[in-house]
C-alpha cells in the first residue's frame, strides 16, 4: 500500500511538472512570436530600416536575409505553440482519465502518448532552431 501511493505522487507530480512546462513554454513561444512581429513585420524594424534607404549598396540582401530568418524561427515558434497546446490538453486529458476508471484502459493511455509525442516534436523543433536558425 505505501508503495503505490509513493507511485500515484511521483505520477501526480510528474503529471503537474509537464503541464506547468507546456503552459510556460505556450507563453514564452508568445512572447517570441510578439517580439518576431515586432522585428520582421510589415511596421517591424527591419522594414523601417530598409525604407530610410540608408543601406543602398547591396544592404537590402542582408536585411532580406535577417527577415526571412526571422520569419522562419516565427513559424517554427507557432509551430511549438500548436505543439504546447495540444501536450497541455493531452496533460489535462491524463488527469481526467485518472480521475476515472479508464485510467488502466487504453482511453488512459492515449492522451500520456500523445503528451510525451508533443514534448518530444518541441525537443526536438526546439533543436533544429538553436542549431540551425541562431
Amino acid at each position: 500500500r505505501y508503495k503505490y501511493h509513493n507511485e500515484k505522487s511521483a505520477a501526480k507530480f510528474l503529471l503537474l511538472a509537464t503541464l506547468i512546462s507546456f503552459c510556460l513554454d505556450f507563453a514564452l513561444e508568445l512572447v517570441l512570436l510578439n517580439a518576431i512581429r515586432n522585428v520582421a513585420g510589415d511596421d517591424g524594424s527591419i522594414t523601417q530600416i530598409k525604407d530610410s534607404l540608408c543601406f543602398t549598396q547591396g544592404g537590402n540582401e542582408g536585411q532580406d536575409a535577417l527577415a526571412t530568418l526571422a520569419g522562419t524561427i516565427g513559424d517554427l515558434a507557432l509551430a511549438n505553440i500548436v505543439l504546447a497546446a495540444i501536450g497541455a490538453l493531452c496533460d489535462v486529458g491524463s488527469a481526467v482519465t485518472d480521475c476515472t476508471k479508464a485510467r488502466n484502459t487504453a482511453y488512459g493511455l492515449v492522451p500520456a502518448l500523445l503528451a510525451g509525442a508533443a514534448a518530444f516534436l518541441e525537443l526536438l523543433l526546439g533543436g533544429y532552431n538553436f542549431l540551425f536558425q541562431t
